[in-house]
Order: structure tokens, then sequence, then C-alpha cells
């Protein structure tokens, strides 16, 4: 296959690049630890290695990869200590937004905190059920009403997420159900220091879960 382009000029095949390596790392398909061929993954999609090289310099930026030199790209292996610092900052940002969730919700907020904790209920385990969260997590994130903390919840998001599908894996699907209903329980309720308490817990078990796996 013929490389198309040059991602110094095409912002869309870098854009591609990332993307496809990002989402590959994320649901455990490029496993921690092992190396990514520039060659390999331009071949893969069919362009040039140059926005594949800009991608994975994007990638390293958010610390999914590390870069060495004269050594190679390598998918990012998380740490105890990477865990427990990526949880502590997932705490700060959602539990204040679970807190002005319970204040600031609208009707509309809760209608579509009540649709996405349903998902959760009828998803598939596995990858079904971690992006069904995920997306109710942003979703609480979104009725802080909060445009810096929204930001900083997205903005936060790459370590966090490596570490949450990870966590994922060690922790019971219906004990995780039953959580997020309760999160949404209490923003309906409007209690904002039991929303904030009910999310803080809920991290910080999913931090123990995977720290010990990891120990």
């Amino acid at each position: 296959m013929t490389p198309i382009g040059d991602g110094a000029t095409s912002p869309t095949l870098r854009e591609r690049a990332y993307s496809r390596i990002k989402a590959k790392t994320l649901a455990g398909e490029l496993e921690a630890g092992s190396a990514i061929s520039e060659a390999e993954r331009a071949e893969a999609l069919g362009i040039s290695r140059s926005p594949v090289r800009e991608a994975l310099q994007q990638l390293a930026r958010e610390g999914l990869v590390e870069v060495f030199p004269k050594r190679g790209t390598f998918v990012a292996e998380l740490t105890p200590k990477e865990v427990r610092e990526a949880f502590e900052l997932r705490q700060a940002i959602e539990s204040a937004c679970a807190r002005l969730a319970a204040e600031r919700a609208t009707d509309a907020d809760i209608e579509e905190l009540t649709r996405l904790c349903d998902a959760i209920d009828s998803a598939a385990p596995g990858s079904d059920a971690y992006n069904a969260g995920a997306a109710f997590h942003a979703g609480v994130a979104r009725a802080a009403h909060s445009q810096y903390l929204e930001a900083t919840f997205e903005s936060s998001q790459a370590k966090i997420d490596m570490a949450s599908r990870a966590a994922a894996d060690s922790r019971g699907r219906e004990q995780e159900d039953l959580t997020h209903r309760d999160i949404l329980n209490a923003i309906v309720a409007g209690d904002a220091e039991k929303a904030e308490t009910i999310m803080r817990g809920h991290l910080s078990h999913s931090a123990k879960a995977l720290i010990d796996r990891l120990l």
C-alpha cells in the first residue's frame, strides 16, 4: 500500500493515527510494555511514518507511551505509584463534580444520567460495561455546570482512563453498578455531601483494587 501524505502538513492524518493508536492502547490491544513500531502502524493505517511519529509524541505527552532514544517507543506500564496518583487526581475532580451536580443538575441532566445509568445495567461485561460507566462519569462532570472542572476532567482522562480500564477487571460489576446508581440517587435527591462521599469511595475502591493487582 502506498503511504498517503506527510504528517507534517496533514493534521487529519496525524489525528487519525493518534485516535487509532490511543484506542488500541486504552482497550488493551497494545499491551503495557510492548513496543510500538512506527513502520508497522503506518503500514496498517496506509499513511506515511511522519503522522504516526507525531501521534506517538502526543501520546507520550499524555503519558500513554514512553519514548526511549535508540530503543524505541513502548506502551507505558502503570506502577502502583502512578495508579495511586492518577486516582487521587480523579477523586479530586470527580468528587467535586458529583457535589456540584447534586446542587446544579437540571431536569435534562437527571434524565441523561438516568439513561446512562440504565445503560450500565444492560451493558455486556468487558469493554461495553467500562464504556457505559465512563459515559456516566462524563455525564456527572457535565451536570456540574463548571466549565473549568469539565475541562480539567477532559484533559486529565488519558492516563486516568488507562488506569481505570485496568481497574475495571479487578472489581465486581454488580458492586460497580450499584455504586453508580447510588451516586445518581444522591444527585437526584440534591444531597451534595452524599454524592461527593459516594463518588470518593467509589474511586478509592477502584484504586485499591488495581494497586493490589499490581503489587
